[in-house]
């Protein structure tokens, strides 16, 4: 990506992998206004008692099928509408349109910046879309304005193997990186722009890092989500597909998230291996 790469950023160090988001993605974050984005609000079918988004970008890496159609036939066994969007299918236009769904559940990868106080503040949320497919798809003037409003950036997930390592050669990862696909990934600041309301929305991102975010957790709690669920650090896919069946089985029996977060064994409320912990947050408060 030119010669972005020479300056590439590490935003997360320890955990299943490394994130680098582009520098020059940044370069001019103010824009007059940030781009429109639209998603069609979902309607309810007749008969359903309310809609599900299970929104899987991860699958593109880390594909599960099994588990996505189990978390479908749960939540139909209830009586709810199931949209699934896997791997390239998962882009920003379901994102945007989270606010239609009584619950969303997110399987992604994710980065977050804490203290490079140039970019947007938060957690970076990889779409499913690699950045050449979504400049064929938007065009490259729109993503061009997104990313001068600071919206999204190119980023690549690096894959890190050595247990408890953390990385210190950023030159090595940039040669790593030169070989990857770049993703189309957003900030905190899209859905702070984009999603304007939530309708009672139980919002699960099974991501690294999603409830270091407080601030989008708590934006989200401000415009009408009943609860934000995520993972406290870096955790392992295979932890993240091993917990969410759970939780899902749980929120079904007990209606509450924060119950079912609590019902969790700690074997898979805490991977043992990065010491990732799961979160619930509802009406500003965790547990």
């Amino acid at each position: 990506m030119r010669r972005a790469l020479k300056l590439a950023l590490i935003l997360a160090v320890v955990g299943v992998a490394v994130f680098t988001v582009s520098y020059a993605a940044f370069s001019a974050l103010l824009a007059p206004k940030p781009p429109r984005i639209t998603s069609p609000t979902p309607r309810p079918l007749h008969g359903c008692r309310g809609l599900v988004l299970i929104y899987d970008s991860l699958y593109r890496d880390y594909p599960n099928k099994t588990l996505d159609e189990l978390l479908a036939d749960m939540f139909r066994r209830h009586g709810y509408c199931v949209k699934m969007v896997l791997g390239g299918r998962a882009g920003l236009v379901q994102l945007a349109g989270i606010g239609g769904y009584n619950i969303v559940v997110v399987r992604a990868h994710a980065a977050f910046n804490d203290y490079l106080k140039e970019y947007p503040y938060g957690l970076y949320v990889f779409t499913g879309l690699y950045w050449k497919e979504a400049e064929r798809i938007l065009g490259k003037s729109k993503l061009e304005d997104l990313m001068r409003a600071g919206l999204a950036a190119p980023a690549v997930p690096l894959t890190w193997a050595p247990r408890g390592r953390v990385l210190a050669n950023l030159t090595k990862y940039e040669r790593m990186a030169q070989h990857m696909k770049w993703y189309l990934a957003v900030s905190p600041r899209f859905f702070e722009s984009i999603v304007t309301r939530l309708n009672k929305t139980i919002l699960i991102f099974f991501t690294c890092d999603s409830a270091d975010d407080r601030a989008l957790a708590g934006y989200f709690l401000s415009h009408g989500a009943s609860a934000y669920i995520g993972w406290r650090g870096k955790v392992r896919p295979e932890h993240l597909d091993a917990a969410l069946p759970v939780l899902v089985k749980y929120l079904l029996a007990t209606g509450s998230p924060r119950e079912a977060v609590e019902k969790l064994p700690t074997s898979l409320r805490v991977d043992e291996e990065t010491n990732a912990t799961l979160v619930a947050y509802v009406g500003g408060r965790s547990g």
